[in-house]
């Protein structure tokens, strides 16, 4: 860590490693800084403001010779070190150490609708590293069933995690997920349009498991009828 003594003298101690970069600095340097830019042409200032949440035209404002030499010492990891994506195999949240699961077998379509839902409102996926912790960690933090209130809860620590944890287990979710089909929201809107509840998450949730349209609605069909000759 570094320590600074911001405009209104202020200490701050400002990260200088990834590991020392909680999961919600994380997501806003992904959302709000210059990503649409090569790196070398991002605006360290502003990455310096949003590491410290500071702000940014009081950092602009300050003599340059002495605020630049601080800005490329503290900004110096996120250009030069590289997060960790190794899947660790147990993963510590509020003291309880939980076992991540290497595949998607357990989880709900509950939880892949939730999690497909909101990646398709991000074109930047490492946005919602926290969410998507929490979503799929949830019914493993309070042995229980999946609670979409109380994954939102859990969110809320997870941001305040450092992102050399998070990010290997979110990011490992996130890529299986996109991986499945990027047609999901898009085959769930159809259904949730033309079927009744429970058929719109079968079909979610086949689309999920990567199944294509055609043999998605021949399952379907061969599960109704089942179903229906299991009610005669």
């Amino acid at each position: 860590m570094f320590s600074l003594i911001a405009n209104n003298r202020k200490k701050i101690e400002s990260p200088s490693s990834w590991e020392e970069t909680t999961t919600e600095t994380y997501q806003a340097i992904i959302r709000d800084w210059d990503m649409d830019k090569p790196l070398k042409e991002r605006d360290k200032v502003k990455l310096f403001s949003i590491i410290n949440k500071m702000d940014y035209d009081s950092i602009v404002e300050a003599d340059e010779s002495e605020i630049m030499p601080l800005i490329e010492a503290v900004c110096a990891y996120v250009y030069y070190t590289d997060l960790p994506n190794e899947i660790p195999k147990t993963i510590s949240i509020n003291g309880r150490e939980l076992a991540i699961p290497k595949n998607l077998n357990g989880m709900t379509i509950g939880q892949g609708i939730h999690i497909k839902e909101v990646m398709d409102k991000h074109k930047d996926l490492r946005e919602i590293i926290s969410f998507a912790c929490a979503i799929y960690l949830q019914p493993f933090y309070d042995n229980a069933k999946f609670d979409l209130t109380r994954a939102r809860e859990l969110e809320e620590s997870i941001l305040k995690m450092p992102i050399t944890l998070t990010y290997p287990v979110g990011f490992f979710l996130l890529t299986k997920l996109k991986d499945y089909g990027m047609t999901a929201t898009r085959n769930l809107h159809l259904a949730k349009l033309q079927m009744p509840n429970w058929k719109q998450k079968l079909v979610a949730w086949l689309d999920l498991k990567g199944f294509n349209h055609t043999i998605t609605l021949a399952l379907l069909m061969c599960i109704v009828r089942s179903l229906a000759l299991t009610q005669m």
